[in-house]
């Protein structure tokens, strides 16, 4: 494990909360707090994430970005590095080895832009085809493409902010849920 960084279960970080804070301000030093052994958060000094408390800042896994875009691990690294380089909004910086990476929105934005992300909802029935809803998100618009019955019906919505992206899709994710649907695995997109 490096030293600049450790690991403790979420009852040991409860228990000495205080003294990990004090490393991390003190010698930088970032703790990873786990839940039946998984990495579920950070304690990480503020100077390692830039100026959170000033600017909109989002902290997400090279692997989240990965399944949601249908991307390789690689593909995600290559655009945050390309991304980091035009500085688009703050400095994305990747911490220590872990797939943690934390960029201002409109960097985060700008790689979602430029992988793109795929959706499928997928609903099973007897004797046929099953029944699909695909979103394709680039940038700022969502296409939805709905195959039912055999009909195929698609419709496009720009101009949507993040957050307004990823509501939308939590709505839509709520009522395929009700209607019988459940996500698929997420489709690489074609990258020729």
């Amino acid at each position: 494990m490096n030293a600049n960084h450790t690991e403790l279960t979420l009852d040991e970080a409860r228990a000495r909360l205080g003294d990990v804070v004090d490393r991390a301000a003190r010698t930088g030093q970032i703790t990873y707090v786990t839940k039946d052994g998984q990495r579920v958060a950070a304690i990480v000094p503020t100077e390692r994430i830039g100026r959170a408390a000033d600017i909109s800042l989002s902290l997400t896994s090279v692997d989240v970005i990965a399944e949601e875009t249908g991307a390789s691990i690689e593909d995600v690294r290559a655009v945050i590095e390309h991304i980091s380089a035009l500085d688009i909004g703050e400095s994305i910086a990747t911490i220590d080895d872990s797939n943690l990476v934390g960029m201002e929105t409109v960097a985060l934005y700008a790689v979602y832009e430029r992988l793109g992300r795929v959706i499928r909802f997928v609903r099973s029935r007897q004797a046929c085809e099953p029944d699909t809803v695909t979103f394709t998100i680039a940038g700022l618009d969502i296409t939805e493409t709905s195959v039912v019955d055999g009909t195929t019906h698609t419709r496009t919505d720009t101009g949507a902010n993040l957050r307004d992206v990823d509501e939308y899709l939590n709505a839509r994710a709520t009522d395929l849920t009700a209607e019988g649907f459940h996500e698929d695995v997420p489709t690489p997109r074609d990258r020729s």
